[in-house]
């Protein structure tokens, strides 16, 4: 088994990052603003002591930059990211069901479709489910896998521009 090339893990880390920003934003149910989500994060980062989790070694930051991207895209798009996710309806599962970490899983994953058209849909299914098995449950997860994927069935039948 290899080790993951650090820019590929400070990616992951961004990712994760921009989840838990997105999280905590609701947890207050009020809009920051996208720098201070990004600074109160990266701190909050340098600060952990105990990031115990093999997947993501501690000493890996997040690149600022992709963060940034992902927080505003987030915020700025909610208009088309939010109905997007109201529409994923799967048997036995909700927006209502769905826990605030699922959700801001899903409005991460979102936000880099939408602000990153070109990647590959593959790899990011792969490394949202490697973020969203840090934060959520088995059963979350499963449902997050498929999620993923017809949640970019969605946005990419939506204009280009997304709004």
């Amino acid at each position: 088994m290899s080790t993951p090339r650090t820019s590929l893990m400070r990616k992951r880390a961004s990712r994760l990052a921009a989840a838990q920003a997105l999280y905590s934003e609701a947890l207050i149910e009020k809009s920051t603003l996208p720098a201070l989500l990004v600074a109160q994060i990266l701190q909050a980062w340098v600060d952990s002591k105990d990031n115990d989790t093999i997947d993501l070694p501690h000493a890996t930051q997040p690149e600022a930059a992709l963060l940034n991207r992902l927080i505003e895209t987030a915020q700025e798009k909610a208009d088309v990211i939010e109905p997007a996710i109201d529409a994923l309806i799967l048997p036995g599962w909700s927006k209502e069901r769905t826990s605030l970490p699922l959700l801001a899983i899903l409005r991460t994953f979102a936000a880099e479709a939408i602000a990153y058209p070109a990647r590959d849909p593959a790899m990011m299914v792969d490394e949202y489910t490697k973020v969203a098995a840090q934060l959520v449950t088995d059963d979350e997860l499963s449902y997050a896998h498929k999620a993923f994927n017809l949640l970019l069935d969605a946005l990419r039948a939506t204009p280009a521009d997304h709004g």
